[in-house]
């Protein structure tokens, strides 16, 4: 932001009397992106280790009344550059307080090159303001890690399923995903995948794009109005790529057969939040995967704490009871906006994930004609 120092040290001096201009660019270059959890940190070494003296400099610009300022020859008034250096400082301080004190925002994900896409694609995901308890309306970790691995868990475990990547030409005469999006098109192609607790969208749209097959996002209905923004917002994306997505209403307590389309692969990351979940879920996956031995499950979950362990095992040993046997699993490190902060105003930090793939029990099939 400019080629002012985000060091604290080399900020203009408050009782040197510098001009509105000066105060704006240095409030400027103090801004912290939204984190993507990426390997590069979104906090500059020099602002970690400068974050207290930082926040004090900003809190001086909110108690300053600025009397010194004089009419701006863009026309002005003090008052209104008075007003926009308090927004500015605050707006600073907010992104260091964690993700929990800020309000709306929008991140891009980006999704390197695969054999579906020669080039790197850009994801862009709206997560509105954090309120009661909607943690739908959060980008999780675990999303994001399994968005990162799903090319290689497609060649390792779904190849049978999702064997090549068509071309987009090919993509929209073969009527696979052509339609880009549920804004798209009029009514969305069957789902081939169908993602439980979407969220924000972030893993179902990287699936749609990963393994060229429509996916059908579900969430609560309080979920949906963002759910629905996100794909409209990736549309062009989606059927640059002849990608397909649209949303759709579930509640887990609500799950009956016909309730939704069966398909052959269902996906799921950090679905567990209550001691009722694990019994949902495994509910919710049994009505909904196809029957047949080539239908798959993959799901995820982050290892924060004891409790989210104990949640994990039992919802593995529900899906054994459902008829599930486990082809194979894997642990990635996720990060998290709310994990414990490590002390420099920004609270991502690594944790593990557990994922797994699923598939009916062998002896299912055994004496199927």
């Amino acid at each position: 932001m400019g080629s002012i120092s985000t060091h604290v040290l080399d900020l203009p001096l408050l009782k040197s009397q510098p001009s509105f201009e000066t105060i704006r660019k240095s409030l400027e270059s103090l801004t912290l992106p939204p984190s993507t959890w990426s390997s590069t940190p979104a906090v500059p070494p020099v602002e970690a280790e400068n974050t207290p003296l930082t926040s004090r400099y900003l809190t001086a610009i909110l108690k300053n009344p600025f009397d010194w300022l004089f009419s701006h020859p863009q026309g002005m008034s003090v008052d209104e550059q008075r007003d926009i250096l308090h927004d500015l400082a605050s707006q600073r301080l907010t992104e260091r307080c964690g993700r929990s004190a800020q309000g709306e925002m929008s991140r891009t994900w980006t999704l390197p090159a695969t054999s579906n896409h020669e080039s790197a694609v850009d994801i862009v995901i709206r997560e509105p303001s954090l309120t009661g308890d909607d943690l739908g309306l959060k980008t999780w970790g675990t999303a994001w890690a399994m968005a990162q691995i799903l090319p290689r868990l497609r060649t390792d475990y779904l190849s049978h399923l999702f064997p090549e990547a068509p071309s987009p030409t090919r993509g929209k005469q073969d009527g696979a995903g052509g339609c880009g999006s549920e804004t798209k098109g009029g009514t969305p192609p069957p789902p081939a995948i169908l993602e439980l607790g979407s969220g924000t969208g972030l893993l179902g749209l990287s699936a749609t794009l990963t393994l060229h097959a429509p996916v059908l996002l579900t969430d609560l209905p309080t979920i949906l109005p963002n759910l629905h923004h996100n794909i409209a917002l990736n549309t062009p994306l989606l059927a640059s790529h002849s990608a397909s997505a649209h949303a759709e209403p579930l509640d887990w307590s609500a799950v009956h057969t016909g309730a939704a389309p069966q398909v052959p692969l269902i996906v799921v990351s950090d679905p567990l939040y209550s001691p009722d979940h694990p019994r949902l879920v495994g509910r919710a996956i049994s009505v909904h995967l196809l029957p047949d031995p080539s239908s798959r499950v993959l799901l995820a979950v982050p290892l924060r704490d004891a409790a989210t362990r104990a949640l994990l095992l039992d919802l593995r040993g529900r899906l054994r009871l459902h008829g599930f046997e486990l082809l194979g699993a894997g642990e990635e490190i996720c990060r998290d906006d709310w994990a414990a902060s490590r002390g420099h105003g920004r609270d991502d930090e690594e944790i593990r994930c557990w994922w797994g793939v699923w598939r009916w029990q062998s002896e299912r099939w055994k004496f199927a004609v």
